[in-house]
């Protein structure tokens, strides 16, 4: 059982999704966070993988300067010269899942661009939270998501809940919900 992760700052109540996703993709899948803050959920995946002996893919993808509106976060990142990457790579080492992951140092609307469509059987997404950056994102990475992947994402209130409310009526998808979070199966 994962237990590294709880050393680490930051938010986290869906490891009930993630333990779904490594057991409905045991083998060759290929899963993506955006937004892996510290890496506390990032963590707890990467462990996951590791006692399973899983070699899926597992990409951690963040700008790693924190949410614009999260006044927690901007004081981290004010203390870290603006950047909280090597604090990232420093939990997930300490952890000793440095090869369970891979980082990527970039904008979600950026990365996007590195992989071709129908990409991840799992996209989990808690990046920026406002309306406009939930909306881009989930337009952006939709079609990443394979046939019979799983797209989920985090703090499913206020803004987040009105993007992918809107998002997946429109694409005629049922939405599930979990704790604080939402989760949609692509079948």
């Amino acid at each position: 059982m994962p237990k590294h992760y709880s050393n680490i700052y930051g938010y986290f109540d869906f490891d009930d999704i993630y333990n779904l996703a490594v057991n409905k993709f045991p083998k060759d899948a290929s899963f993506i966070e955006i937004g892996v803050w510290l890496g506390k959920s990032a963590c707890y995946m990467a462990e996951l993988l590791k006692e399973k002996e899983s070699n899926n893919k597992f990409y951690c993808l963040d700008h790693f300067m924190g949410e614009i509106n999260a006044t927690d976060q901007q004081d981290i990142v004010r203390k870290n010269q603006g950047n909280v990457y090597n604090l990232f790579i420093e939990n997930m080492t300490q952890a000793g899942v440095q090869n369970f992951y891979t980082p990527l140092k970039d904008f979600a609307q950026n990365a996007a661009y590195k992989f071709p469509d129908k990409s991840f059987d799992f996209i989990f997404l808690d990046a920026e939270h406002t309306y406009g950056c939930v909306k881009n994102d989930l337009e952006t990475w939709y079609p990443k998501l394979k046939d019979n992947g799983i797209f989920a994402g985090h703090d499913y209130n206020n803004q987040v809940k009105q993007a992918v409310d809107e998002f997946f009526a429109k694409r005629s998808k049922g939405i599930g919900h979990s704790r604080s979070s939402w989760i949609v199966f692509n079948s």
